[in-house]
């Protein structure tokens, strides 16, 4: 998949295939799972060219090498995954993966599309979430019992 990363979309499939590559540009895509997807007609798929608009797009691999970080600086993790709506293209989520304290597990943040702010060579900037409100915290009274 060839990614807009202005504008949070999938622009165009490229797809490799008995030593050829075609380009297909996602409004030509009729539908897209898991495993198969169909295009309006056989000519919706043509070679890119050395000059091709498709160039300063990013490849799917590329974004998912990308370091996620909150406008405060925090950092969240490395893209995992990206949902892509699959009748517009549009990305809709992304989630960060980074390794908890001392590498025991793995802590996963989830990103709507909607709170990414900028997407850079190195690292994706999202909104930082919002503090949380102060509540009063539930109080109870211990009451030693005598026997």
């Amino acid at each position: 998949m060839l990614v807009d990363t202005e504008a949070l979309q999938v622009v165009a499939l490229h797809i490799k295939g008995h030593g050829e590559a075609a380009l297909i540009p996602f409004d030509q895509v009729k539908s897209a799972d898991a495993d198969v997807v169909t295009v309006l007609t056989s000519t919706s798929a043509r070679r890119p060219s050395a000059r091709d608009e498709a160039s300063p797009l990013a490849g799917l691999n590329e974004v998912s090498k990308l370091k996620v970080v909150d406008e405060e600086g925090t950092f969240l993790g490395v893209v995992q995954s990206v949902e892509v709506d699959p009748k517009t293209g549009a990305i809709t989520e992304l989630a960060a993966q980074k390794a908890t304290a001392f590498g025991l597990g793995r802590a996963t943040t989830v990103v709507a599309a909607s709170e990414v702010t900028s997407i850079g060579e190195a690292m994706i900037v999202v909104q930082a979430p919002e503090p949380l409100a102060e509540e009063t915290p539930d109080t109870f009274a211990l009451v030693k019992r005598s026997r």
